[in-house]
């Protein structure tokens, strides 16, 4: 039985060959022939060996590249024109244009042709209108460079808009709003409050605190682990840094009532911001968080693809408030919440 084929053993057929011997056989013009045929798209070789030079004229020496130019310019004035395949003739080609029967004019049915005795059903309307009335007419009508700030403002919130055209370029002096006041919630009152339990603390708000120590913040939050009234915490502009907001983020991990927490403008940065949304994952009742306005506001393209990882495994969060940079990284955060919504309000509604 002879043995079974093998591309090896078909290989080696060639290894007694010698290739010199065989070279040495070859004419010049076969050996001329035999290095024309190499592959020029062969990549091991080096570009000057993948093609064999075939040319035979000498150098002429070095570019002149405004000697080229000159040449080819002077070739081409020199060659003739190519021919038109059919010469023109003057010959109309195509279809012919034939205007249409031109319409009445409207002067010519007034008697006039200046246009002077055009009349409208609102030209008596027009002019025994007051300028107030005008002015009012182009704010209806989105004229609002014919309108001054006041008058644009009247007509977007449907007000009687007064005044005539000669107000356009008039300033308006600013109105003084009265200040905000200050917030007056009592920390050390809020804190002995979340300790007890206290069931008619629903929502805690210490926005715009400025003199919270980090001692406070650390006694609310540790009161705040075993808190099982608490709902909304509100802990915007109050200096907070990574160092509280770490507390926090443990606290968040053993609390189970809070549905809503709001960081905004503090001092927190992106790493922190991670291991609190890290926090809230294992947290089922926060339904919303927010970031905003933080002073380190830049995330970087690395953090907010770490965040948008994190909420795509959080599947109770519903709002989210932050700043991303990257389109990626928002597209999946705000599809993956609107998912979460339309989840949680499909089971509302069957109950």
């Amino acid at each position: 039985m002879d043995a079974p084929w093998s591309k090896k053993s078909e290989v080696s057929v060639f290894d007694e060959i010698d290739i010199d011997e065989l070279l040495a056989q070859l004419t010049p013009e076969e050996i001329e022939a035999l290095e024309n045929e190499t592959d020029p798209d062969n990549s091991l070789l080096p570009p000057s060996e993948r093609v064999k030079n075939q040319t035979e004229k000498s150098d002429t020496g070095p570019l002149n590249r405004e000697a080229l130019l000159k040449f080819i310019e002077d070739k081409a004035k020199a060659e003739k024109d190519w021919e038109e395949a059919k010469p023109y003739t003057k010959e109309k080609r195509g279809k012919v244009f034939t205007p249409k029967d031109e319409d009445v004019k409207v002067d010519e049915l007034n008697g006039t042709g200046d246009g002077s005795d055009l009349k409208t059903d609102f030209d008596d309307i027009l002019n025994q209108a007051t300028e107030e009335e005008l002015v009012d007419l182009a704010a209806a009508l989105g004229f609002h460079a014919m309108l001054n700030q006041d008058q644009y403002n009247a007509s977007m919130t449907d007000k009687p808009v007064h005044g005539g055209f000669k107000g356009v370029a008039k300033a308006t002096m600013p109105t003084i709003s009265a200040p905000v006041a200050p917030n007056s919630t009592d920390v050390e009152k809020s804190i002995d409050q979340l300790s007890s339990n206290d069931s008619s603390l629903k929502e805690l708000n210490l926005n715009n605190i400025k003199n919270i120590s980090a001692e406070k913040f650390e006694r609310l939050f540790d009161a705040l682990e075993s808190n099982t009234t608490l709902e909304t915490l509100a802990l915007a502009s109050t200096g907070m840094t990574d160092r509280v907001a770490k507390k926090l983020s443990g606290a968040l991990k053993k609390n189970k009532t809070l549905t809503t927490v709001i960081l905004d403008s503090n001092y927190i940065r992106r790493d922190m911001i991670i291991e609190i949304l890290k926090a809230i994952g294992e947290n089922l009742s926060i339904k919303e968080i927010s970031f905003e306005n933080q002073k380190p506001s830049i995330l970087g393209v690395k953090a907010e693809q770490e965040i948008a990882k994190i909420i795509d495994g959080n599947a109770h969060l519903e709002k989210l408030g932050i700043q991303f940079e990257t389109l990626n990284a928002r597209i999946r955060v705000q599809e993956k919440l609107q998912s979460n919504y339309d989840k949680h309000r499909k089971q509302r509604s069957e109950k």
